[in-house]
């Protein structure tokens, strides 16, 4: 792997080498070795860490024997969705580090099996890296606490070139497999071994993680992953565009850009949709989508992606059983007249989510909540969407916004309880204040349930799309 390469000013890549470069020793699990058609990680500001940790500066800092002994980069855990590229990157990034290894002990001369990689030990010049998924790590070391080889699994890991831990969050309410990681995770820093961890969110809120564990993996460098965006989605489009061989128009790309926000295999299994349906074109119902064209653009992809009336029934129902779970609440609650606070509030997102996805009708949605009115499904689409929107980074503006509209509620109720006492009202600052804070605190937290439940649903529905 070579350096990270800017492709713009806000673009850049990584070769993908490790597919034909380094044979990793451990549990390695075919599927991982196959990458997607690209040859290269591509990200934007959207994964802008990753632009470093994945310069020569990042990697001469795991070599360099004057600067193994930087905390902070001990260990390295790649964080995030899953589809994000966290193992397809770490092991590029072991890549180009046994590379860095092989070229600096050719500079200074030295042996490759006297290089002082590890203090005090000597890196065998057959040592490879070892990949392991968290389920398999707890497994071999119980199994080497039955056959009483415990020091033979730990010398297994501390004398190879580096750790590639995959899905580390499988060793979750595993007492004992955490405590030997925790006491491998010392000992690596001591042999300055090279520790690469990849898990699907931040350590510290994985259920089930011990304290000490989450210190431990913590007190390294913790790199979130982000799903793509826009720029680097739309420069991975093309990539596939090209690697599946279908031509598509600019309009046809960016509406596959604006209306897929989704991760690479997610985005790769939509010019597999495309690309099937292509090769069906013989057929008569299929031949009148695809005329006589072999270039898409963007009313033809819309006809190629549209899912049947059928499908759009799935998802809706699909939606609203997602939303229903989320807010401990049955789908019939969601359809029926309660106006409890919280019931209303589900229906809301589970329309908001259902028009944002799917861009189903007002009149189809209200069918599905009960054959209610469509200006009413309008009503509390807008809502939820200008409660979604109205939410901003700077909390103090949101809270002087909650505030403000706290008091002009209020203000009818001081005036008349002014005439029963001069002076004295019965909403104060206080209490506004803290309704306003209890507003915010929910907005955050819709807003936080309907970004989640966007990404998910949107990967899923991706998989959706119809091949009849």
């Amino acid at each position: 792997m070579s350096s990270v390469s800017p492709t713009s000013d806000s673009l850049f890549s990584v070769p993908l080498e490790h597919q034909w470069r380094i044979d990793f020793s451990g549990a390695m699990d075919v599927a991982k070795q196959r990458a997607t058609g690209l040859d290269q990680f591509i990200g934007d500001d959207a994964n802008r860490l990753l632009r470093y940790v994945t310069t020569d500066d990042f990697v001469s800092q795991l070599v360099e024997p004057d600067r193994l002994t930087s905390p902070v980069l001990t260990p390295i855990v790649f964080t995030g969705p899953s589809g994000t590229g966290k193992t397809s990157l770490a092991m590029a990034l072991v890549s180009r580090l046994m590379v860095e290894i092989e070229n600096r002990s050719e500079e200074t001369l030295l042996p490759f099996d006297e290089f002082p990689l590890a203090k005090n030990e000597a890196v065998d010049v057959d040592s490879k890296p070892v990949y392991l998924t968290g389920s398999e790590f707890a497994r071999r070391f119980y199994a080497a606490i039955d056959t009483d080889t415990v020091e033979e699994f730990r010398q297994s890991i501390l004398q190879s070139a580096a750790l590639l831990l995959d899905d580390v969050q499988q060793i979750a309410n595993k007492a004992p497999a955490q405590r030997e990681l925790e006491s491998l995770l010392d000992q690596a820093t001591d042999h300055h071994l090279p520790v690469f961890i990849v898990c699907n969110t931040s350590p510290a809120v994985v259920d089930g993680f011990s304290q000490r564990l989450v210190s431990r993996l913590s007190s390294g460098l913790i790199v979130p992953f982000h799903p793509p965006g826009a720029k680097a989605r739309s420069r991975i489009a093309r990539n596939l565009a090209e690697i599946y061989q279908v031509e598509l128009t600019e309009d046809a790309l960016e509406l596959l850009n604006n209306q897929f926000e989704v991760t690479v295999p997610r985005l790769e299994h939509l010019f597999c949709q495309i690309k099937l349906k292509q090769r069906i074109s013989q057929e008569d119902d299929v031949r009148e989508v695809f005329s006589d064209s072999s270039t898409i653009d963007a009313t033809l992809l819309q006809k190629i992606l549209a899912p049947r009336d059928e499908d759009l029934q799935l998802m809706i129902r699909l939606i609203q059983k997602r939303v229903a779970k989320e807010y401990k609440l049955n789908v019939s609650d969601l359809k029926g007249n309660s106006r409890k606070q919280t019931v209303v509030l589900a229906r809301g997102v589970g329309i908001y989510l259902i028009r944002v996805l799917l861009g189903s009708s007002f009149l189809k949605i209200g069918n599905a909540f009960g054959k209610r009115d469509h200006s009413t499904i309008l009503h509390s689409f807008r809502k939820i969407e200008s409660l979604y929107l109205s939410h901003t980074v700077n909390d103090n503006a949101n809270l002087t916004s909650e505030t403000q509209t706290c008091k002009a509620l209020a203000e009818p109720r001081c005036s008349v309880d002014s005439t029963k006492s001069e002076g004295t009202q019965t909403t104060s600052d206080v209490d506004i204040e803290k309704h306003a804070t209890r507003l915010t605190a929910e907005q955050k937290k819709t807003n936080g349930l309907i970004d989640r439940l966007k990404q998910e649903l949107n990967d899923l529905f991706v998989t959706q799309i119809s091949l009849d």
